[in-house]
């Protein structure tokens, strides 16, 4: 089981991802969002994953795209302001972000 996390943005969203010891397996970036990419990034890691996403201005259509990948067997959205180890971070990344979600995710 992998733990993904996903930045979402507007025109590309960043992924991270964890193996079950917390260890990052992967990262990636996904221009245009678009259906093929997320695809690739999940069929790369060879296991099912549990994904989480924040609660964006994109999230519904994101969130259909990863339930219709068949590696993906969960997807979990979080809430924005509840996820305070991102917002109140000194030093922000999308790869920072993704990291720390996928941390709460994998906890």
């Amino acid at each position: 089981m992998h733990y993904v996390a996903i930045d979402l943005h507007k025109r590309y969203s960043v992924c991270s991802a964890l193996n079950e010891q917390g260890q990052r397996v992967r990262e990636a970036r996904i221009d245009g969002n678009r259906a093929a990419g997320f695809a690739q990034f999940f069929q790369g890691l060879g296991e099912p994953s549990k994904v989480v996403i924040e609660a964006t201005w994109n999230w519904g259509r994101v969130h259909d795209l990863l339930e219709q990948i068949e590696e993906v067997e969960e997807v979990v959205l979080a809430h924005p302001y509840k996820t305070r180890i991102i917002a109140e971070a000194q030093v922000k990344t999308d790869k920072l972000d993704a990291r720390a979600l996928a941390k709460l995710l994998r906890a």
